[in-house]
């Protein structure tokens, strides 16, 4: 049975200064059975991120805008770590339990090499429903079998609280080198399941992602992923099982059951935001690509 004595949680960097007093205290505040070390990779923005870095004693590397890449930035923390796993998390996740890393690194196994976190959204935002429904009070594991009933469900993962297998991604070579704009967690996701092995989405406990989005950022937001499926059309395959549809009604309900106006006056804007940003980013994702290819 393979252990892992050794654990790095990566976390990118961006205008973070507020977050990083909280990363460090949350980091203290974790309990676990395994040696644990912090490694941070800062965008360079101008902001006060690094002076503070540099007065806690942490380990960073510091990166150019026009360097950072979602799936790049992560794989080569990955490929120079010498941690048997590394937990990826962004700097706006909080950790409300003291046992995060540790449920999260346990569930990896000879056949598990990838897991990620149970999310909650705290904000009365759209995202709070979204996120009960994607990241449901029980776990799942998913591998080769669940495709025929989930569709492309069975490769949804996050890289907000995850955790890798560092031997095991290095062996598949993570993300093949692509630059990706986003999803890198659900490129990995299905390379792991298509080798054969299992990703888990573990509900044992959780983070509480605290963003919110403004229209313009969703927007943005799904353009990328838009961008990542017209970069990727191996996933064109799986049926998706009108999932945006049945996500839509889903929070409808949930709000209207909760009585919260903001969200119902909030919700055709945002879904149409996520609906076109989507549709424009794979259409000029198409482009791109055929650009290129010509």
């Amino acid at each position: 049975m393979k252990t892992y004595n050794n654990v790095e949680v990566v976390i990118p960097l961006y205008n973070g200064e507020k977050y990083i007093p909280l990363i460090l205290k949350e980091f203290a505040d974790q309990r676990t059975v395994f040696s644990c070390k912090l490694h941070f990779v800062l965008t360079n923005t101008g902001d006060k991120s690094e002076e503070i870095l540099k007065q806690s004693g942490v380990t960073y590397d510091v990166i150019e805008k026009k360097d950072f890449s979602h799936s790049l930035t992560r794989e080569n923390a990955v490929l120079h770590s010498k941690a048997d796993a590394v937990i990826f998390l962004t700097q706006d996740c909080r950790l409300v339990n003291s046992d995060v890393y540790q449920k999260l690194v346990m569930c990896l196994s000879e056949k598990v090499k990838f897991a990620y976190l149970r999310q909650v959204n705290s904000n009365k935002t759209v995202e709070k429903y979204s996120r009960r429904i994607n990241y449901p009070n029980h776990s799942i594991i998913k591998d080769k079998t669940s495709i025929e009933k989930m569709g492309i469900n069975a490769f949804f993962a996050s890289d907000a609280c995850s955790v890798v297998d560092v031997e095991y991604f290095k062996s598949i070579h993570g993300y093949d080198g692509l630059n990706l704009p986003t999803s890198e967690d659900m490129y990995y996701a299905y390379k792991v399941i298509q080798s054969g092995k299992k990703v888990m989405y573990c509900a044992d406990s959780f983070v509480d992602h605290t963003h919110k989005f403004t229209l313009h950022q969703l927007y943005q937001r799904y353009y990328l992923v838009g961008e990542f499926f017209a970069l990727c059309p191996q996933f064109k395959k799986y049926h998706a099982n009108n999932s945006g549809l049945r996500l839509a009604s889903k929070i409808a309900l949930m709000a209207i059951k909760e009585f919260n106006i903001g969200v119902l006056f909030a919700f055709v804007p945002n879904m149409l935001a996520r609906y076109l940003g989507k549709k424009n980013g794979e259409r000029e994702g198409r482009k791109s690509k055929q650009k290129a290819i010509v």
